[in-house]
């Protein structure tokens, strides 16, 4: 302890010499003692009991005329107002003292070396800021001195030389970054005198001066731009607040700045139409881009909006900058200019923050989420989007084009700051229109491959995160309506490393939507599919992007049956957001069963679309007569032949035509039939294609109204005389049975005058007899060909035919079984030989008339008359064995005659 003492006191009395030599060692020999009391806790102490006469000897030396002496004084007084402990000890007087001498140090001396120390004192000192701020305004000038200071130095050290390289700018930065962080206010309201030196050095032909430049920009940006305050209304627009960019109006409405970044964008402006901007545009001929539009996104941000209300012209020349940066190849140039061009988002998108969103608000809809409409209001919200179709032009042109996967990237970025700069106005239709539905369709048209794999996928999940917003509780502040998702859900395309990063960065704040995004939403869905399709996409990332579609899909059905129970949405909005789903529905089907899409398996996602659509939306609605639909299908157009038509009134059946209106459940499935009948005819994937069949016909006979879906199966099933239909007739003969065994009562499909349920029930069983019988030749050759073609080889039909009788007869005793009371005075037997019989009839009629049939579908003719004979004798065997009690045994006895004569005529039919 007293040696510490000691050795200071002798340093003292060193420093305190009138010797250079003496003075020289004693400077010397403090720097070593403050070296080691940062691990010996005496000197400290020591240290810290002579700080005042210390820093009185030592301010006294550093204007000493020997740059030496100087230069360790300095050093030396830097240690006394840095080290807490000895900060602590320093009087107010003392510290107005060193103050004051720094600052008349930095300003009279002409040794550049000696400045730079001065300056470093600053930037390193820890003193109390109240101290500071009593010398805020001499320190500040000296700084910026320094920083402007085009005098050379005298200096004649080493030391000074590698100072005179990069050391200086450095001090001077840590300085501004000093004063910025003690004094923020202070330095922001005097931010017009210290940023132009940093904004010179931005351009600066020195990279160490350009780098730390902007290191210093990034350290007090928050000092030049708080966090913007929210606001009621917008500011008012003026005239002269509009500037024209190649023929685009553009209108910049943000809140009022400051006088304070008023006084700094005016002497900034200033600098930028002497020096800056002619600066820029040489740099830009010789080739050096990236340093330059680096430089021009802190301008961008330096001059804020109040430059654009007030300096237009200047505004204009400015964006001629990035006009010449973002057509360049060179991939980091491209790079570089969308970092910058996040400048001008900041510039131009400053919006006020719209009422939080409640319950209540999205039982209403979502109109009551925006802003009251009005002249001022249209006007504000006209320059807004003005101004994103400026931002949205360069990023649409670069996603659209051929780049590298690192630009692709950082576009991403730069559209991703974008949608969390326009805070809850992303959910407008109008913003929406700009900014999602450019970008989304460029990324999704080029398909899920190659390099654009990265970018498709992280907008399938923004997308699917849009839609999830639907429901989420907004009954919260809007701060908490952000892009959460990814951590409490399932990505639709897996567990997600592509879009986190973004997310984390730049949160959005979706709100629940309403019935006139669903539009929006359908495109998406649409143009996604039919990319997907394209030969370029590997079967593995179609399967995969198919599959992630589809759930998305699927949450779209979900919230629009979720708003379709809100009881304020009005007729016509339903009606349209149905159309549009069916519609895109039949699109979809179309184009992915068309001749050049069937071979990449796409063909069959599209029964999956169907599915998702009945499984999503309820009975009520699908069902419901109030929201028939025309059927506006081209599958359906002029499809029925003389033919069909006949049948169709022999057989008292009617036919869904061309722009009937239906039911959506109908119309989905006519759609759902077709794609089968297409389906059914390719072999792959045939046993998959009718598991999800029976599914969705389980499906419909549960959960709709039975009769209509029978009625329209069997108006589909006779619509044309394909062989490969019989495969259909199974699934939905198989699924009605079922249904049929699962119900308890059926007295709810007992008619009183007639049973319109059995006789659909004997249509349905007279199908195998039709298909059987129409398929020998009746009219001309062709046709003839045309539906053998469909017909498989001999031991193939054996095993369907035995199939056919076996779920023929499964469903005739389940019905048989039923219970249900039949208020005509014929029986189910009876109804249905009379059917069967009629069908038979039929089609011997138009045999009569036809050339002959041609004894290579003898095979043909066998399977009709073994299905006759089968179905003939079960019919007799069940009537036999069936259990007939005395009330309605005459009925059964008087009725035996008449089926008995109906079965004659099916067996001499069948044999003809």
């Amino acid at each position: 302890m007293s040696n510490a003492f000691d050795q200071l006191e002798e340093i003292k009395t060193l420093i305190s010499s009138n010797s250079k030599q003496n003075k020289s060692f004693g400077y010397s020999s403090l720097l070593h003692f403050q070296e080691q009391s940062t691990s010996i806790r005496s000197a400290v102490q020591a240290l810290a009991q002579n700080v005042r006469s210390l820093i009185a000897s030592i301010v006294c030396d550093i204007s000493d005329d020997n740059e030496e002496t100087a230069a360790q004084a300095l050093r030396c007084l830097g240690f006394m107002i840095y080290h807490p402990s000895l900060v602590a000890t320093v009087l107010v007087d003392d510290a107005s003292f060193v103050l004051q001498s720094l600052t008349k140090l930095i300003m009279a001396t002409k040794l550049k070396s000696v400045c730079n120390l001065g300056v470093w004192c600053i930037s390193i000192q820890q003193l109390n800021a109240s101290f500071f701020a009593a010398h805020f305004h001499s320190l500040l000038r000296a700084v910026v001195y320094a920083l402007d200071n085009p005098i050379g130095s005298l200096s004649t050290t080493f030391e000074a030389l590698q100072e005179r390289i990069w050391g200086s700018w450095l001090k001077l930065l840590l300085a501004v970054m000093k004063l910025a962080a003690q004094l923020s206010e202070n330095m922001r309201e005097l931010s017009h005198i210290w940023v132009l030196p940093i904004c010179r050095r931005l351009l600066s032909s020195d990279k160490k001066e350009r780098d730390m430049s902007e290191r210093c920009l990034l350290k007090i940006k928050s000092t030049m731009f708080p966090p913007t305050l929210a606001l009621s209304k917008w500011e008012e627009v003026e005239p002269s607040h509009v500037v024209f960019y190649k023929n685009i109006l553009v209108v910049s409405v943000c809140i009022a700045d400051p006088l304070d970044n008023i006084t700094r964008v005016k002497a900034l402006a200033e600098e930028m139409k002497q020096n800056l901007l002619s600066r820029m545009k040489d740099l830009i001929n010789q080739d050096v881009k990236i340093q330059t539009i680096q430089a021009w996104g802190w301008f961008i941000c330096l001059l804020g909006s109040h430059a654009m209300k007030k300096n237009r012209h200047l505004m204009n020349d400015m964006l001629k900058v990035p006009e010449l940066t973002f057509p360049d190849h060179n991939p980091q140039v491209q790079i570089a200019s969308l970092v910058a061009w996040e400048g001008l988002i900041d510039t131009l998108i400053h919006l006020p923050t719209l009422p939080c969103a409640t319950n209540r608000d999205v039982e209403n809809g979502y109109q009551n989420l925006r802003t009251p409409r009005g002249n001022i209001h249209d006007i504000q919200e006209n320059a807004v989007l003005k101004s994103i179709k400026l931002i949205m032009t360069p990023l649409i042109g670069i996603i659209s084009s051929k780049c590298e996967v690192s630009v692709s990237s950082s576009c991403m970025n730069t559209w991703c700051y974008l949608l969390h700069k326009l805070d809850t106005c992303i959910n407008r239709p109008s913003v929406i229109k700009l900014v999602l539905d450019p970008f989304l369709e460029a990324v999704f048209q080029n398909g899920p491959h190659g390099k654009n794999i990265w970018s498709w996928n992280l907008c399938l999940e923004l997308l699917d995160d849009f839609i999830l917003a639907k429901f989420k509780d907004v009954n919260c502040d809007t701060n908490s309506l952000i892009t959460d998702n990814l951590s409490a859900r399932t990505s639709v395309l897996g567990p997600s490393t592509s879009g986190k990063y973004y997310w984390k960065l730049y949160p959005i704040k979706w709100l629940p939507w309403d019935l006139s995004q669903v539009d929006f939403f359908i495109n998406m869905i649409s143009i996604i599919t039919c990319h997907l399709s394209m030969e370029k996409v590997s079967c593995e990332d179609r399967n995969s992007a198919c599959g992630a579609v589809l759930k998305i899909f699927r949450s779209v059905i979900k919230a629009v049956q979720m708003e379709l129970k809100n009881l304020a949405i009005d007729y016509k909005d339903i009606m349209l957001c149905l159309n549009s789903i069916l519609r895109f529905t039949a699109k979809i089907c179309e184009d992915l069963s068309s001749e050049g899409k069937r071979s990449n398996g796409m063909h069959h996602a599209s029964l999956s679309f169907i599915e998702a659509v009945i499984e999503e939306l309820e009975p009520s609605i699908l069902g419901s007569p109030l929201y028939k639909v025309a059927i506006d299908l081209k599958c359906i157009e002029n499809q029925l032949s003389g033919n069909d038509i006949k049948h169709a009134k022999v057989l008292g059946m009617s036919f869904v035509t061309y722009m009937d209106m239906v039911s959506p459940v109908v119309y989905l499935m006519v759609i759902y039939i077709y794609e089968l009948v297409g389906l059914t005819l390719k072999k792959p994937k045939m046993e998959f294609i009718m598991q999800k069949s029976h599914k969705f016909l389980k499906f419909l006979f549960s959960s709709c109204d039975p009769l209509e879906v029978l009625l329209a199966t069997n108006g589909l099933l006779y619509e044309h005389t394909r062989y490969g239909r019989l495969q259909i007739w199974v699934a939905i003969t198989e699924e009605l049975k079922e249904w049929i065994d699962s119900v308890k009562d059926l007295s709810f499909l007992n008619k009183e005058s007639d049973s319109t349920y059995c006789l659909a029930i004997c249509h349905l069983l007279s199908y195998p007899f039709f298909i059987y019988r129409c398929l020998l030749p009746t009219s001309t050759p062709v046709e003839v060909r045309s539906s053998l073609e469909e017909t498989p080889v001999s031991s193939e039909r054996s095993l369907e035919l035995e199939l056919v009788i076996e779920v023929w007869k499964s469903l005739y005793a389940s019905v048989s079984t039923s219970k249900i009371e039949y208020s005509t005075r014929s029986s189910f037997p009876e109804d249905l030989c009379s059917v069967i019989n009629g069908c038979l009839d039929d089609s011997t009629s138009m045999l009569v008339s036809s050339t002959g049939i041609n004894s290579s579908n003898e095979d043909l003719d066998l399977n009709l008359l073994c299905l006759s004979g089968d179905v003939v004798i079960f019919i007799l065997e069940h009537i036999t064995t069936s259990e007939i009690s005395s009330r309605s045994a005459k009925t059964e006895l008087d009725g035996g005659c008449k089926i008995s004569g109906e079965i004659n005529n099916i067996l001499g039919l069948a044999a003809r």
